[in-house]
């Protein structure tokens, strides 16, 4: 990009609860302030992203405005906010956008859950319109905007055979691994005290949700217990009030209630800690667009046991082990063989290095600004 461009970034979701989405936004633009020096950046935020923002690159400007995700909001004042910056190219991190804002855009696609788990959007009052109108959002997102980015090839498959996106229209930028942090010295004990808990234990990190395979986790754990009589216990860290209520039903009336450790979102001063110490991580989810924790686990160096569906071969590669999507039985047996098999934790472990070294934020970020790149001059 030889001349200097307006390019907004809408990041409503980096503040560190939003989850995955939020660990992306953050990563980005980190990679692409430490990249691009030239254009110029106006990073759209809420008043709750604004807190987290530190950022102090003399080409990135903060914008506050007050239009959460999901919003009446985001369709009116996110708008008016867009346009009067008077951008040459928006970059929308998720789906989520004003159906009227008709400059050059660019979408990140991170899957189709809406679509194929809808049942998270139809609960509540005009549940039908809330879900036909998340859709009509989605689909306006991905054929209005000038190039998707899919964070992994399942997504853009996804994107292609079920909505009809045109591969070529669909660029497939994977995000990174975090890198290790260093623990301090009382991380452990710290954890413990945190979790209430020294026995070893299975790690399940993720947002509680009807696809992500908490009721086949439950009911593999009690099979793992009932048949070793082995003192781990199970840790499931999120939000346990937004769990649906067969979920809570079947933690509730669990046979090994006591061993069931729900201690609700850990905060990111302990969550090195909380993988580095897990004995085994278990991600039982039935669709992933990538699957971000996985990476996370693996970084830790940390076994782990993953559904065999969507994306999740491509992130786990040769260095997780796998198991048939809502197979309990197969878990549990799995969940006995990674914790029982010393030789078969060391050859994931193995070969974890080579996995992680195909997934690098700052490859990321520079595929991204490529992304931006090829549509401004496109639109020259």
């Amino acid at each position: 990009m030889a001349q200097t461009y307006r390019i907004g970034i809408d990041a409503r979701f980096f503040r560190n609860s939003t989850g995955g989405i939020g660990r992306y936004t953050r990563e980005l633009i980190d990679g692409i302030a430490r990249l691009d020096t030239e254009n110029e950046y106006f990073v759209f935020l809420t008043p709750a992203d604004r807190d987290e923002w530190t950022l102090s690159q003399f080409n990135f400007t903060p914008v506050v405005v007050d239009a959460p995700h999901y919003s009446r909001a985001e369709q009116t004042t996110l708008l008016k906010s867009l346009n009067a910056h008077r951008l040459d190219l928006v970059h929308f991190l998720n789906f989520n956008h004003p159906l009227f804002y008709r400059r050059p855009f660019v979408t990140t696609l991170h899957d189709l859950t809406i679509l194929h788990f809808p049942v998270a959007t139809r609960s509540g009052k005009g549940s039908g319109i809330k879900f036909m109108m998340f859709k009509r959002v989605l689909e306006h997102a991905l054929r209005g905007a000038r190039q998707v980015i899919a964070i992994s090839e399942h997504s853009a498959a996804d994107a292609q055979a079920t909505l009809g996106i045109p591969a070529a229209k669909i660029s497939v930028v994977y995000e990174g691994h975090p890198e290790p942090k260093a623990l301090p010295a009382d991380s452990e004990s710290r954890l413990r005290a945190f979790l209430g808990t020294d026995r070893p234990y299975f790690l399940f990190v993720s947002m509680w949700r009807g696809h992500k395979g908490i009721l086949t986790l439950l009911q593999a754990f009690a099979e793992f217990k009932r048949a070793s009589g082995l003192p781990h216990q199970l840790v499931m860290a999120g939000k346990a009030d937004a769990a649906p209520p067969d979920v809570r039903a079947a933690i509730d009336e669990h046979p090994f209630r006591a061993d069931v450790v729900t201690p609700g979102f850990v905060p990111d001063e302990l969550l090195s800690a909380l993988y580095t110490h897990a004995n085994v991580f278990v991600m039982p989810s039935e669709y992933e667009g990538f699957g971000l924790p996985v990476l996370e686990a693996l970084s830790y160096g940390t076994p782990t046991i993953v559904a065999n569906n969507s994306s999740l071969p491509e992130v786990g590669g040769d260095a997780v082990l796998y198991f048939p999507t809502r197979d309990a039985s197969a878990l549990a047996s799995r969940m006995h063989e990674i914790v029982a098999d010393e030789n078969l934790r060391a050859r994931l472990q193995k070969a974890m290095p080579a996995q992680l070294a195909k997934f690098s934020w700052d490859r990321c970020a520079a595929e991204t600004l490529q992304v931006y790149r090829d549509v401004l001059d496109r639109a020259k």
